[in-house]
């Protein structure tokens, strides 16, 4: 994956962040990549009990070839799910270079619908905020050794479809003075 994030594997992370609450309730401190997630010791596809999350680990097992590179080269770091906002992401940090990139999840329910019509009234969307309430737990999250997740020389790479897209593009707005930005990944984001 790296700084130079390619589309195939954005929209790869792009969608997982709509599962981002789901993923966030797995155990995965031990995982040492997806692939764990997702697989057991013997390479056989786990079953979970929630339908979601089971569907997208058959969609996966489907194309185990499109998903090689996120399976094998990266490790779930954070999940968020505000369920004021509705706010949808994921953190993946690629092991060869120590990158992350931010899955943003788009439109999807209500309060998604609520976060486009923001937008196009000029407004920026209330999503916008818990974004970087993510991003920012992130600086103060540590990992095995006790470093944080983000720190200033960690490169920052965004993505996200729709809602998530457009998020992707404002955040790195408001991240880019401060942070060490790499990729930006916007699929389909609000706006002409």
């Amino acid at each position: 994956m790296n700084t130079n994030l390619n589309d195939r594997n954005a929209n790869i992370i792009s969608d997982m962040a709509y599962i981002a609450g789901k993923l966030g309730n797995l155990d995965t401190k031990d995982a040492r990549n997806i692939r764990d997630v997702f697989y057991d010791n013997n390479g056989e596809l786990k079953t979970f009990t929630d339908k979601e999350l089971n569907n997208f680990a058959h969609k996966i097992d489907s194309n185990k070839a499109k998903y090689a590179d996120v399976l094998d080269n990266t490790k779930l770091v954070g999940t968020a799910n505000d369920t004021v906002t509705g706010y949808k992401g994921i953190a993946l940090q690629d092991l060869r270079d120590k990158s992350v990139t931010i899955g943003n999840a788009g439109t999807e329910g209500w309060s998604d619908v609520i976060n486009d019509g923001q937008m196009a009234v000029g407004k920026v969307p209330d999503q916008l905020s818990s974004a970087n309430d993510f991003v920012n737990k992130l600086k103060t999250d540590v990992d095995k050794n006790g470093n944080p997740i983000i720190n200033s020389d960690t490169a920052l790479n965004l993505t996200g479809h729709s809602l998530g897209g457009s998020l992707s593009q404002l955040l790195t707005v408001e991240l880019i003075e401060k942070n060490k930005i790499g990729t930006v990944k916007a699929f389909e984001p609000f706006g002409p």
